[in-house]
């Protein structure tokens, strides 16, 4: 199912607006994007398709993740 978030924090690094979901900046938005995803069939699942791809296949691709991850470690060890 794809996402339909506030347009802030942590969610900006993992929706890309109209691509892998959408990010809102008012209630109005969200019912907007909402009803989209819930009455056109062939867009919500090209949103979702799409969202999977990035998710599993860029985001969570284990090398990354290790890079991500030493780059936090050493971030809270130089503090």
């Amino acid at each position: 199912m794809p996402l339909v978030v506030e347009n802030r924090r942590a969610w900006r690094e993992l929706v890309c607006h109209g691509e892998t979901g959408y990010l809102c900046d008012n209630a109005d938005e969200v019912a907007y994007y909402t009803a989209r995803l819930a009455y056109d069939e062939e867009h919500r699942l090209a949103i979702a398709q799409q969202a999977r791809r990035a998710l599993v296949e860029e985001l969570a691709e284990p090398e990354r993740l290790w890079r991500q991850w030493l780059d936090a470690f050493r971030r809270s060890r130089d503090r």
